[in-house]
């Protein structure tokens, strides 16, 4: 049998800390998801501003990382951010232009700790002609 997801949720929530409001640390996004993905400040991981990557030993303490390293399945649907498309100073990440490049089709991580990914590149960069 099958548990309904909300019922395997709410008991993975049940033995941690749930929190019934949350500020951001940053109003960039990228900040903003680098602290998520960290648990640290944008002063400690160094993403103080979009544009920026996310320093590849970042990975080793990350919380996929930290989740999978205790049996739990990680996976990412949709944007990460943990890499900028356009970076002031080019690192190669699979979110970048270039990085991306080289990335085959059916790639599916791992990534910064996830096991599983299923992710949107260029969301920022998505132009619809009219």
């Amino acid at each position: 049998m099958t548990i309904p997801m909300p019922f395997r949720l709410a008991a993975f929530a049940a033995q941690g800390t749930r929190f019934s409001k949350a500020r951001t640390q940053h109003v960039l996004c990228q900040p903003a998801r680098a602290t998520i993905l960290t648990g640290t400040y944008p002063s400690t991981h160094g993403v103080t501003c979009n544009g920026i990557d996310l320093p590849a030993d970042a990975q080793a303490r990350s919380l996929p990382t930290l989740l999978g390293g205790a049996g739990h399945r990680t996976a990412l649907f949709g944007k990460a951010h943990f890499a900028t498309t356009f970076p002031f100073l080019s690192t190669g990440q699979i979110e970048s232009v270039d990085g991306s490049a080289l990335v085959p089709a059916d790639w599916h991580g791992p990534y910064f700790g996830f096991e599983h990914l299923e992710m949107t590149i260029f969301g920022h960069n998505l132009r619809i002609a009219d």
